[in-house]
């Protein structure tokens, strides 16, 4: 009895004899399943029809959306492809953490992340705080969307019953690509883009008599630092810290095989810029999947992966020393201006509006009254412009290794027996500073962290299940199982302070901890 199954199409059974020493051509030809029920999904216990599943799964066919869409990421892959998962990230900057939420928020106490699991390894996704103004890395982003063929997410508390009480958030099972015997495929993906800035920041409102009190102009005067203003010799440094980021991607994969063998052979670099100078990211992905029967009744899958990456941070997206924080945050009235002296006129001239309306108050010269009361830093919080912001240093660098090792076996139509060992490690090295140079950030001593995290999981499951045929065509099956992993985090943290100029190492600080 040779039974095909495929995803998306209705399974055909069909019986065929064999006599000793020959070979028989048996062919097949599937329709297309008007219902998902007959969709093949993959859970701990294996590989199971969508109907026969008690939980309720999500499928999304990963092969088919990143041929059409190029997307990054995975988790661009998932938004809006499968229903009740819903993914943000903690900022807009690129390799921040994204959060995934399926059927929303499941405890306030534990973890809201759902499992992650890659060709039966649990890998870990867990963000780590950057410690630099709540943004934090993803792990979940190492896996390269352009490996993946297909995603299946157990959604609701059901999910515990296959994986475990941590699994109440739910489980997403990745599976990568792997040979087909059918023909050889090559492909090459090369894409490309930009992305920029478009929102409209709202003005800094500053009026004097308001602010200074009774004698000052009752007059309004609106300043956007993050949009455009005065000229000026060093005007990037006040306005428009907003950049046009490239992007591209480069894909090569490569699958095939024979009748009891199978590979596929991948390797993607991708190259993101942000909107703003200091943040960026290159990666490397490679992987290679090998599936073989070595003999009848039994498969073996192996799978492994390697990420490298290195990864520049903007120092806190939202507060006093982030780009945006600081322009919107600061007192507008130590902008700078164009404008001609209130009293004798003439050509327009650089000051600030502080300066601008002591000048009409008390009848002083516009130019002796800004050159002692404008300093133009003061218009952004804690006094530091953009060139002084763009001088602190946020990396990350990572590797990463996953690997599984899957066997199936198989006794008739009525046992299958599937044992999966996994391994999942990674090593991230961070780093932030404030570098002690003239334009240094002024509201801050000269300073150094480094960050050396390692984490390991080690997975090992197995399970068995029996299938009975009962008459008018009712079937049963009853699947035992069980799963252990192990796993290991480990961070150790240095900082130093106080640098003499030219230095920056944790050895040359002052205080050291």
């Amino acid at each position: 009895t040779v039974t095909a199954r495929r995803v998306g199409y209705l399974p055909l059974t069909r019986s065929v004899t064999v006599v000793s020493g020959e070979t028989v051509t048996l062919d097949l030809s599937i329709s297309v399943a008007p219902l998902s029920l007959e969709q093949v999904v993959v859970t701990a216990s294996g590989e199971s029809r969508k109907r026969e599943v008690g939980t309720a799964v999500a499928q999304v066919d990963v092969a088919d959306l990143q041929g059409k869409t190029g997307s990054k990421d995975i988790s661009q892959i998932l938004q809006g492809n499968a229903t009740g998962v819903t993914i943000t990230q903690s900022t807009g900057s690129v390799g921040t953490a994204t959060n995934i939420r399926v059927r929303g928020n499941t405890s306030i106490n534990l973890s809201n992340m759902p499992l992650v699991y890659v060709d039966g390894a649990r890998v870990n996704t867990n963000a780590r705080s950057l410690g630099v103004g709540g943004a934090a890395s993803d792990r979940f982003l190492d896996i390269s969307p352009d490996d993946i063929e297909s995603v299946e997410i157990v959604k609701g508390p059901a999910a515990a019953t296959l994986y475990g009480t941590e699994a109440a958030a739910g489980v997403v099972r990745v599976t990568t690509k792997r040979g087909n015997a059918a023909r050889s495929q090559t492909t090459l993906v090369l894409d490309g883009g930009q992305r920029w800035d478009a929102n409209q920041y709202p003005d800094r409102a500053w009026n004097p008599l308001i602010n200074l009190g009774a004698g000052y102009k009752d007059t309004t005067y609106y300043i956007n630092s993050l949009k455009g203003g005065a000229d000026m010799p060093n005007e990037r440094s006040y306005y428009d810290p907003f950049r046009k980021g490239n992007a591209y991607k480069l894909s090569l994969g490569s699958r095939g095989g024979t009748g009891t063998f199978g590979y596929y052979m991948g390797y993607n670099l991708s190259s993101q810029e942000g909107v703003f100078s200091t943040n960026d990211q290159k990666a490397h992905n490679l992987r290679s999947n090998l599936n073989f029967e070595p003999f009848k009744n039994a498969r073996i899958n192996l799978s492994s992966g390697f990420t490298t990456s290195n990864t520049a941070f903007n120092y806190g997206d939202g507060e006093s020393w982030g780009f945006v924080g600081a322009a919107l945050l600061g007192p507008p009235m130590w902008a700078p201006i164009n404008a001609a002296d209130p009293t004798s006129g003439g050509a327009k001239m650089l000051t600030c509006p502080r300066a601008l309306e002591e000048a009409r108050k008390s009848g002083s010269s516009l130019a002796d009254v800004t050159a002692s009361t404008c300093i133009y830093d003061r218009t952004f919080q804690g006094a530091n412009n953009y060139d002084r912001l763009s001088t602190m240093d946020v990396q990350q660098r990572l590797e990463r290794f996953t690997g599984s090792a899957t066997g199936i076996h198989t006794i008739g139509s009525w046992l299958s027996t599937r044992l999966t060992a996994g391994y999942d490690s990674y090593t991230e090295r961070g780093f932030n500073m404030v570098p002690n140079i003239p334009l240094k950030i002024v509201d801050s001593d000269p300073n150094r962290t480094v960050t050396d995290a390692l984490s390991r999981s080690l997975t090992l499951e197995g399970s068995s299940t029996l299938t009975y045929q009962l008459p008018m065509r009712i079937q049963t099956q009853t699947t035992v199982g069980a799963q252990w992993y192990q796993t290991q985090n480990n961070v150790t943290t240095a900082s130093s302070i106080g640098f003499p100029p030219g230095t920056g190492t944790l050895g040359n600080g002052a205080q050291r901890d």
